[in-house]
């Protein structure tokens, strides 16, 4: 019950007067009662020592307006009386709001370094300073670990059934932070990856269905045919020092074709040494998008003071610095070139929805948006959304699975005898076919190839740090409450190559994916270890299906194609490049002749 002279309307009870949430009891105040408009004079020594005058007052529940009754009041109780409670009152409420404060200051839900109200001295933009703090703070079972970064109050999990928990309150418990609609073409229409609530669900349900499985056996011919100009280069070189640089023009031709419906080349033309300033507007974009990624958004990265700096200050101000210019400028060339193709396409589909082609995932987009209430997209949010989610699937479709697929062959050549089965299988999968007439189905057989996949995507995720911040009120991990505006940082590596129950959890072990009776592939659930690279619950990447066709197909032509891979260097001289996200570096495979299609 508010006190009257600071909220302007109260009301007596008889556990005395309250301020806020805070009970208070004056030594002598005089109370007047607007019905009887008599003034009466009350001595509360104590909230529990009230007097009969005053619980009769409350049984009778008269109610005090200020704003009608200021002046009676005023001439009743005299200004310095009134203003006197006044500043009472308004004490009192502060008072209240400098204890939450202290309390939230000082309130750490779990075990971990303490530092006085502003925390710790610690960078948290990247996990290899959060896993060993994490180790040191945490139990066996990785429970989570509390602390305070500049303040703010931070909750790192291992654990799989916490990062599943906290990817399962996505989007409305956990929101990505806002800096991140910097990868978006156009801050003020986020795309899907930064989109949240209400605007996520709505492109979601566009995009959703380009993603599923009947569309990606429609891509498979796409993907082999990147995979094919692959293969050539490599059979040119006795040894390729730039996998991971290779890797990346293939999967970006791959992403590129399948998003736009057009082959850009930009495998094979790397090779020939074209003339940057020969190539047409149109042949640019999937350089600029991969400038603007790899090169433009990493500097900001590493210089996490102009990312914020882009993010809250006016374009003219923050584009002082060369790193921020070049990042904008690059974001317009990309803008202008992909609301050009996005135009044309939603003209020619809308006028016969017949030209949507199958395998590209910006025709079947259009044509879910086309199926929906014309009042949830109009032309211009069409083509706002549309033209943002280009740079989204760029980034997300080439840095992303290149790095996984690196991974992928390094862990096979850094274990000859899983190569080697795998090359077995299938070769009894192909029966002396090409490896060119492999199908969506026959991928699927291929169990061992699979099963070295999802270890080697638990051992290395190419994403090993994700945070977020805490948006629901009701948030909490464990049982205990995590406050709004708090961060929660998921170390996801760390979660499924150390996983608590996990036998040998840093080994790499194919066969704990495969049935020892059948040699089916097993779950996750019972594996007892999560492959969180494409993360879980509701914002899970809605890509995977196209991400593994990739990885699988490319794994699958080396192995017909050549014999047994090496590394040109000793397996622990790869370390890990930390480019966003995570790839081998250096990387460098000798790939001999002699694989199954040889031998058939």
């Amino acid at each position: 019950t508010p006190f009257p002279f600071s909220q302007g309307r109260g009301r007596i009870t008889n556990s005395g007067l309250r301020v806020g949430n805070t009970r208070t009891a004056w030594q002598e105040c005089r109370l007047v009662s607007v019905q009887e408009r008599q003034p009466a004079l009350f001595h509360l020594w104590s909230v529990q020592e009230v007097s009969g005058d005053l619980e009769r007052w409350a049984e009778r529940k008269h109610t005090f307006q200020m704003d009608t009754q200021m002046d009676f009041l005023w001439q009743q109780m005299g200004g310095k009386e009134l203003i006197l409670c006044g500043a009472f009152a308004a004490a009192g409420t502060l008072a209240v709001y400098v204890g939450k404060l202290l309390h939230g200051l000082l309130y750490y839900p779990f075990p971990g370094p303490r530092g006085g109200l502003l925390g710790v001295k610690i960078s948290a933009a990247t996990g290899k300073t959060l896993e060993p703090l994490f180790l040191e703070h945490s139990d066996a079972e990785f429970s989570p670990v509390s602390l305070r970064i500049h303040g703010v109050l931070v909750v790192i999990i291992a654990a799989a059934v916490d990062i599943q928990k906290a990817n399962q309150s996505r989007p409305d418990g956990l929101h990505r932070f806002p800096v991140m609609t910097l990868l978006d073409l156009k801050p003020e229409s986020p795309g899907l990856f930064t989109a949240e609530g209400d605007e996520w669900r709505r492109q979601r349900r566009a995009y959703a269905p380009a993603f599923n499985a009947k569309n990606v056996n429609e891509m498979l011919p796409v993907i082999k045919d990147k995979t094919a100009r692959l293969m050539r280069i490599f059979e040119q070189r006795e040894i390729v020092t730039d996998v991971v640089d290779l890797l990346k023009l293939c999967t970006a031709d791959i992403i590129c074709e399948a998003a736009l419906g057009l082959d850009f080349n930009r495998l094979e033309r790397a090779q020939e040494d074209d003339d940057d300033e020969k190539e047409d507007e149109l042949r640019a974009l999937p350089r600029l998008l991969q400038q603007r990624f790899s090169v433009s958004m990493r500097k900001l990265v590493r210089n996490a003071h102009l990312a914020i700096l882009a993010w809250l200050t006016p374009r003219w101000f923050c584009s002082r610095w060369d790193a921020v210019r070049e990042f904008f400028q690059i974001g317009e060339q990309v803008s202008t070139l992909t609301a050009r193709l996005v135009r044309r396409k939603l003209d020619e589909i809308k006028q016969d929805p017949s030209k949507a082609k199958a395998k590209c995932l910006m025709d079947q987009a259009v044509l879910q948006m086309l199926r929906e209430d014309g009042d949830l997209w109009t032309d211009r949010q069409a083509l706002e959304v549309l033209n943002s989610n280009m740079a989204t699937f760029f980034t997300a479709g080439s840095d992303t699975t290149a790095h996984s697929t690196a991974w992928f062959l390094y862990f096979l050549c850094a274990h000859p005898d899983w190569q080697r089965k795998s090359r077995e299988q299938l070769a009894r999968v192909l029966g002396g076919r090409d490896w060119a007439t492999l199908t969506s189905e026959e991928l699927k057989e291929l169990t061992v190839l699979r099963a070295c996949l999802l270890e080697s995507l638990r051992l290395e995720p190419t994403v090993a740090t994700f945070g977020a911040r805490v948006n629901a009120p009701d948030f909490s991990i464990r049982g205990r409450a995590v406050p709004r505006g708090s961060v929660v940082i998921q170390l996801m590596r760390l979660a499924t190559s150390r996983a608590p129950g996990l036998k040998e959890p840093e080994a790499f072990k194919p066969e704990r994916w495969l049935d020892p009776a059948t040699g089916a592939l097993r779950s996750e659930r019972e594996v007892g270890a999560g492959v969180v690279v494409f993360g879980g619950g509701p914002r899970a990447c809605p890509g995977r299906l196209l991400a593994e066709a990739e990885m699988l197909t490319i794994a699958a032509a080396a192995l017909a194609r050549f014999g047994e891979w090496e590394m040109a260097q000793a397996a622990d001289e790869v370390g890990r490049l930390d480019l966003l996200t995570v790839a081998p570096g250096p990387l460098t495979i000798r790939f001999c002749k002699g694989g199954v299609e040889s031998a058939s």
